[in-house]
């Protein structure tokens, strides 16, 4: 602990001896330093929060999408052997190409 308190008197005994325009032109410059990391931490949140919903979204749409067409897929095979078991036509080509 002493070593921190005998730094800190240095800094504080440096900073005494800055003229006032320094002084202002450092504390101005720690000023907007504060505000854009804020800004930056700040933005940073919102984008992540915003990119999450977004593709938490897109990724929902596009399962139903999938989900959809698979539904449409079973269908169309389904009528497709329906068809098939009643044509007569068909069943008869298909047993004269084995025989």
């Amino acid at each position: 602990m002493p070593k921190v308190r005998a730094r800190f008197d240095k800094v504080r005994k440096a900073f005494r001896h800055l003229s006032l325009t320094r002084k202002f032109t450092l504390l101005i410059t720690a000023a907007v330093l504060g505000v854009t990391i804020s800004l930056g931490l700040y933005f940073d949140h919102v984008v992540r929060a915003s990119f999450y919903e977004t593709t938490q979204r897109r990724m929902d749409h596009g399962f139903k999408r999938l989900a959809a067409n698979l539904q449409t897929v079973e269908r169309e095979l389904k009528e497709a052997t329906n068809f098939i078991k009643t044509d007569e036509a068909l069943i008869a080509s298909i047993q004269f190409v084995n025989n």
